[in-house]
């Protein structure tokens, strides 16, 4: 989980605004790629890695609680900025059993912010 530990590190040191453009940048995710994601962090040996991915975007997303966070991320755009934002840290989980297309496009533009 080393890799999920940096961009988490990471995540935190970005601003705000970087964070939220890098979550909220255009993606074209086909179906195949969310379901190979799904089902790779759906399997038993990873299962509970999942679960703590999910935990530590929950604990991150605190930052956007603040005045400044809540201007930036209008409510109708929190639910995809932390669906980005899990997204990438599970596909980042789960790398080895991805195609390199599926991750780099799960990764989304948190490449350029969190280039792995």
């Amino acid at each position: 989980m080393d890799e999920v530990d940096r961009f988490f590190a990471r995540l935190m040191e970005l601003s705000l605004a970087e964070w939220f453009a890098s979550a909220t940048a255009p993606t074209s995710l086909g179906d195949s790629m969310v379901r190979a994601l799904m089902e790779a962090v759906s399997m038993p040996e990873t299962l509970f890695a999942a679960w703590l991915v999910r935990d530590r975007v929950s604990t991150a997303w605190h930052r956007f609680e603040s005045p400044a966070g809540r201007r930036l991320c209008p409510r109708s755009r929190a639910h995809d900025v932390r669906a980005a934002t899990e997204r990438a840290a599970q596909a980042l989980l789960v790398r080895s059993r991805l195609a390199n297309d599926d991750f780099r496009a799960l990764y989304g533009d948190f490449a350029r912010s969190l280039p792995v």
